[in-house]
């Protein structure tokens, strides 16, 4: 029989938001409501007569269908599923109600489709079992947690029973978990209750309770002592609701005390360590700008010890004649391309006014930035070096005093010899005047006393030169080409001489050119004197860490020992007959001094010597020609 709907039962539903259908059993629509022909974006016209399949779509028919033919057969069928193929960004969720519907004599003659949009319903539904889920996996998350935490953690009701408490609280108390859930706080810790209940008491009515210390097994030895710090807080189920209960952890801080008495002990160690040896520390903190003396340092410069102060009034006690020298070694030390390593000594004014001598060494830390390698801590240590100091002082001015004993002992015995030529031959002259047979001998007289005073001479002004401050007639040369005179000099006067050259390419230095050629020129022609027969003499210079090396060196007898030994003590020389004044050496050394440079002498008997100097590349004029002294390697 035909599936029928009535005119009142149709204004009816097409009134209704429901979605709204009539299947017949062949599974063809008999009517829709207004509704439903927007949800399966049809016109009425293209819905009335068609199947299901037809209007829907497989994908849709394949999920709706069989639930459609089991309201078919008389079942009714309620369920959900995602409507697809409407364009939507989404799949639509439909809740689906199907209603069979019988003719008179009982037969299935269709169903009513009730459709609604459960969309958001489901999405809410959805939404809240991930929430549900979610916290279900934080909250087990946490037990596990609190469980295995190496702290105890506890939770007490108003009555102060304990309603939470992980394995380790109950470790801590010597309990099970058992032992303590479900009992107060008085019959779980009867012991421990009248120590702690007023804690619990505070805590309940608001207060924090903090850091509370307690210490297990007191009387027995301490490797069994454990040391506690307890914290007591409310619990609150809002910010503005009174406590529910008390939270309780307890942390044992037991190896935290042993590591801080074992770092106090050995603090006193150092301490009297360093008063033992007079050592002194520093921490300078580059960020805040303050230094922390030790306290045997604070004593010597009069600061309070162990308590950071302002850079700058740590400077205070620094003599001024020494204070630019602390802050440049400091910056220097703080250069990022450095190593950061500094050493150095200066003078302090101890509390009592007295200058004392101290040696510092120590190393600048540094860390990375956005900036890139930024230094951020000085820490170095300092000694009292003062009697060292006056020692070496002492020994020094012994030492000038020998110089001083053997200089004037040569210069009486060099000015002597020419001083007695020129007293005889000024005796022999007067002794002659008068007599014109005689004239011969004045004249020799008088040659004789200009050559004596002409060698007095040249051995006054050899000592000047040590003496003379040449440092204002330095100008950036090239050292090559003053070596290449220098060998051009010897060669005019000793034609035979036999000097090779391996120059190799080094920068320009802040020379005193007359002086270096000087000394370059003695070199070269002691070499090519050192024996009676020919020698060869090579002349060369290359570039090292900060330095231009120079070397003079010959294939003649070398020297012993002994010569070696005295080689730049003025007037000590091997020639005989008068063949040098024993200055050369010496004043070739002195050059070299002066210039902030070394000459040093090998020499092995029979096979040669070379003497090498080293002159350092000044940062000036490296600076001037482009040139980093450090690369210059």
């Amino acid at each position: 029989m035909p599936l029928l709907v009535g005119d009142e039962l149709q204004q009816v539903a097409e009134a209704l938001a429901t979605r709204v259908a009539l299947v017949d059993c062949d599974e063809r629509y008999r009517y829709v409501n207004h509704a439903y022909a927007e949800m399966v974006r049809r016109p009425t016209e293209r819905i009335i007569g068609f199947t299901v399949k037809d209007v829907l779509g497989p994908a849709n028919y394949e999920f709706a269908g069989p639930r459609l033919a089991a309201a078919l057969r008389g079942e009714r069928q309620q369920y959900e599923f995602p409507l697809i193929g409407r364009g939507d960004p989404e799949p639509r969720t439909m809740q689906v109600t199907l209603l069979p519907q019988c003719s008179y004599d009982g037969r299935v003659s269709g169903c009513v489709a009730e459709v609604i949009d459960v969309t958001d319903q489901s999405r809410a539904r959805a939404s809240l079992q991930a929430t549900q889920q979610a916290a279900s996996e934080t909250l087990a998350f946490l037990e596990m947690i609190q469980q295995q935490a190496p702290i105890g953690i506890g939770y007490v009701d108003r009555e102060f029973r304990f309603q939470r408490v992980n394995q380790q609280l109950a470790t801590i108390n010597g309990l099970d978990i058992a032992d303590m859930l479900g009992h107060t706080v008085a019959e779980a810790l009867p012991t421990v209750w009248e120590q702690v209940e007023t804690y619990f008491q505070r805590a309940l009515s608001g207060e924090a309770v903090r850091n509370i210390g307690k210490t297990t097994n007191k009387n027995d030895d301490s490797a069994s002592r454990r040391h506690y710090v307890v914290n007591y807080y409310p619990v609150r189920p809002t910010p503005s609701e009174e406590a529910a209960g008390v939270g309780v952890v307890v942390a044992d801080v037991t190896e935290i005390k042993r590591s801080l008495q074992g770092l106090r002990d050995s603090e006193s160690r150092l301490r009297l360590a360093q008063e033992a040896a007079g050592v002194g520390t520093y921490v300078v903190d580059l960020v805040a700008g303050t230094v922390w003396h030790s306290p045997e340092l604070a004593s010597w410069v009069g600061t309070l010890p162990a308590t950071p102060i302002p850079l700058e009034e740590g400077f205070r006690p620094i003599h001024p004649d020494d204070l630019s020298l602390v802050k440049a070694e400091l910056a220097k030390a703080m250069n990022p391309e450095g190593d950061g390593k500094v050493r150095f000594e200066f003078r302090i004014y101890n509390p009592k006014g007295e200058v004392r001598w101290l040696s510092a060494a120590g190393e600048v830390e540094y860390r990375e930035t956005e900036a890139g390698r930024t230094p951020f801590r000085h820490v170095g240590m300092c000694i009292d070096v003062t009697e060292r100091k006056r020692s070496q002082t002492s020994i020094e001015q012994a030492a000038r005093l020998v110089s001083l004993s053997t200089l004037t002992a040569g210069l009486a015995h060099e000015i002597h010899n020419p001083l007695s030529a020129a007293w005889t031959s000024a005796h022999a002259a007067r002794m002659a005047l008068g007599d014109p047979k005689r004239g011969r001998i004045v004249e020799e007289a008088l040659t004789n006393i200009v050559d004596s005073v002409q060698r007095c001479r040249e051995i006054i002004n050899s000592l000047r030169a040590f003496a003379i401050d040449d440092r204002g007639n330095r100008k950036l040369h090239d050292l090559n080409a003053l070596i290449g005179r220098a060998v051009d000099e010897v060669v005019a006067r000793r034609p035979s001489a036999r000097i090779a050259t391996q120059l190799a390419e080094t920068p320009r230095l802040l020379l005193d050119e007359t002086a270096i050629g000087r000394a370059i020129v003695n070199l070269i022609d002691n070499a090519v004197q050192s024996a009676e027969d020919q020698v060869q003499v090579w002349v060369r210079t290359g570039v090292t860490a900060g330095e231009v090396l120079v070397a003079v060196e010959d294939d003649g007898p070398g020297m012993p020992t002994a010569v070696v030994e005295r080689v730049f003590e003025p007037f000590f020389t091997t020639k005989q007959n008068g063949g040098g004044m024993g200055l050369g050496l010496s004043i070739v050394h002195g050059i070299i001094t002066k210039h902030g440079g070394s000459i040093a002498v090998d020499s092995w008997q029979g096979s040669g010597t070379r003497f090498l100097i080293r002159l350092p590349i000044e940062e000036s004029a490296a600076a001037n020609l482009g040139i980093s002294p450090i690369s210059a390697s």
